[in-house]
């Protein structure tokens, strides 16, 4: 008989050290009254964790700001002030590069939109400290093939060579360091069957001549309208967490276009979108982090409700941060040629897609059923594979 056994999910004081850290960071609050590590493998250890959750600079940030800052290890107070730094010269490649890109459209007649990015780091007290990703672009169809021209002669021809692709959503093409994403859509919506509902109501939102702009280096860039913006960032976010893995930035990212648009938008229009093409449950219990781990104030958050904030949010977090994410913490391969061990992780797998599939219920009943499923059937072919080989040995 096999005996297993699964611990519960518990944030370690590591970890509620990093969740203290990131808010004192995030809204510039006082860090002195933070117990910081006591030694060099609890810095190890925070920093790490800080990377894989892509918010390394503003923990940096505020442990530098500490009282106590002199106290840090050498190796790794040096390590702090180069990654903030070097965090800085990526924001301002990415400025010049977006202001260079946009000039070449608009001289050629294109009313680009940028999303995301540039546009969210603006929303931060301290915008040099959010992590930068891609360079996403917005141009809708009719547009769209010229402005992929003018991005292939922008970034040359070796970028098309070495690395590119295509797909129903975007042109995606490197150049150098840089990743551009060229969007003839501007969403695949998180539940895939809203999809075209989605883009209908963007594609309504995305008219330059509704659109915001922002000033970069001296240049006005558009980016989305506020009561769009909110909607859009929420589900790309949702995306990430059922498709492709999400962290902490993410929710910082959500946390700071709620803030900051939360007196600018129709909070009427915007339950009704969520509704028709995202899950206001989600909204709700996912608010729930943004309040009670990341220090947003529950009277700026849109559509509040105390019950659903409350009632999953730790545990949802709790996954976040000890898998690293909702969708790579549930692959586990087979590393073994143990057959006791290898059914033993088999069913250790199958139990955090259970539980990853119960926060996939967040978002809805059906899009956790399918989560579980495609999961089941991943793993039983991979098992396949595994058994094949050991019986062929």
């Amino acid at each position: 008989m096999f005996s297993f056994y699964f611990p519960p999910q518990k944030i370690t004081p590591i970890q509620e050290l990093m969740l203290a850290l990131l808010r004192a960071q995030l809204w510039l609050m006082p860090v002195d009254d933070i117990q910081l590590p006591s030694s060099k493998e609890e810095y190890d250890e925070l920093m790490d964790l800080a990377y894989r959750q892509t918010v390394v600079c503003f923990i940096s940030a505020a442990c530098l700001r500490h009282r106590d800052a002199e106290t840090i290890p050498s190796e790794i107070r040096d390590e702090m002030y180069a990654v903030i730094e070097e965090n800085k010269k990526i924001h301002e490649l990415h400025n010049k590069t977006i202001v260079e890109v946009f000039t070449l459209f608009e001289n050629s007649g294109i009313h680009p939109i940028l999303l995301k990015g540039q546009g969210l780091a603006q929303l931060y007290p301290q915008p040099e400290l959010r992590q930068c990703g891609d360079i996403d672009i917005y141009i809708g169809q009719a547009d769209y093939e010229k402005a992929c021209r003018i991005m292939d002669g922008y970034c040359g021809p070796s970028a098309k060579e070495n690395a590119f692709y295509e797909d129903q959503l975007h042109y995606h093409i490197f150049n150098g360091s840089i990743t551009f994403e060229v969007h003839r859509k501007a969403v695949d919506a998180a539940k895939p069957y809203k999809d075209k509902e989605f883009n209908v109501l963007a594609y309504g939102w995305l008219q330059y001549e509704k659109c915001d702009t922002i000033l970069i280096n001296d240049k006005m860039i558009l980016v989305p309208n506020p009561q769009y913006n909110t909607l859009y960032v929420f589900d790309h976010l949702i995306k990430h967490i059922r498709c492709k893995g999400v962290n902490l930035r993410q929710f910082c990212d959500w946390m700071m276009v709620v803030y900051s648009n939360s007196r600018k938008i129709d909070y009427a229009c915007l339950l009704k979108d969520i509704k028709n093409v995202s899950s206001i449950k989600a909204w709700q219990t996912l608010g729930g982090i943004l309040f009670y781990q990341l220090g947003m104030k529950e009277s700026l958050f849109p559509l509040w409700n105390d019950r659903n904030a409350c009632k999953s949010q730790k545990i949802i977090l709790q996954e976040l941060i000890n898998s690293g994410s909702f969708y790579t913490g549930s692959k586990m391969l087979f590393r073994t040629q143990n057959r006791k061990k290898c059914l033993k992780r088999m069913v250790e797998s199958l139990y955090v897609d259970y539980r990853v599939s119960r926060y996939m219920s967040v978002i809805s009943v059906r899009i956790s059923i399918e989560y579980l499923l495609q999961k089941i059937f991943e793993r039983f072919s991979h098992i396949k594979i595994i058994f094949g080989k050991f019986i062929c040995s």
